[in-house]
């Protein structure tokens, strides 16, 4: 899980860097979505980046949650029944 959320903070800064080389090339155009501009690629690598990484954070919150539930010594136990 922690990959899936680090990936991230990698695919992030990578995206952004290709974005201003791109730019400055003149192959970034945020008007188009042709895919022979970076803009497309680099929306739909931060899209599918951020899905993944919201889906891991959300599985380990319900696997927290689901545990502090199920245990009754759990100061929080009352708070999720």
């Amino acid at each position: 899980m922690r990959v899936w959320v680090g990936q991230y903070v990698i695919i992030r800064p990578l995206t952004t860097l290709a974005a201003v080389v791109s730019h400055y090339f003149d192959y970034y155009c945020l008007v188009s979505w042709s895919p022979e501009f970076v803009h497309v690629w680099s929306s739909a690598t931060i899209t599918i980046s951020v899905t993944v990484a919201m889906y891991a954070v959300l599985q380990v919150s319900f696997d927290v949650f689901r545990s502090l539930r199920d245990d009754e010594t759990s100061e929080f136990a009352d708070l999720y029944s």
